[in-house]
């Protein structure tokens, strides 16, 4: 059972890993890596930080590639026409930030907040073709 203290401390373990990744993306093979997958994938939806911190998961798990490339959730690789190995568990951690919204009196939507989200990616030497 989750307590409200114990939801403190992950969300504020999440932001100093943010806050990490937002040191890392200064580091010049961070910021080439970067680059490359915009060049590679200009229409993709990614903050640098957000790269940043799924490169040093891959990193520490001595994964080769670029995230989001070689690297996808479940869903991901699915839809790109191949399944997670059979036994296979995540070994890469993805970060973003979700804005949360609610409505006003006039019944339109407004931002409330924002907080981080982890989410966990395969590595393409996970996966398999359908």
């Amino acid at each position: 059972m989750e307590t409200k203290q114990s939801k403190q401390e992950y969300f504020k373990k999440l932001r100093e890993d943010w806050k990490q990744a937002k040191a890392l993306i200064e580091d010049p093979e961070y910021k080439e890596k970067f680059q490359v997958l915009m060049s590679e994938a200009p229409n993709m939806r990614i903050s640098a930080t957000g790269f940043a911190f799924c490169l040093s998961s891959m990193k520490a798990n001595s994964f080769k590639g670029l995230p989001y490339i070689d690297c996808k959730t479940f869903k991901g690789w699915k839809d790109s026409g191949f399944i997670v190995k059979k036994g296979e568990h995540s070994k890469v951690d993805g970060l973003t930030w979700i804005v949360s919204t609610k409505e006003n009196d006039q019944g339109e939507e407004e931002t409330s907040g924002m907080y981080p989200k982890a989410y966990k990616l395969f590595h393409s030497t996970q996966v398999e073709a359908l």
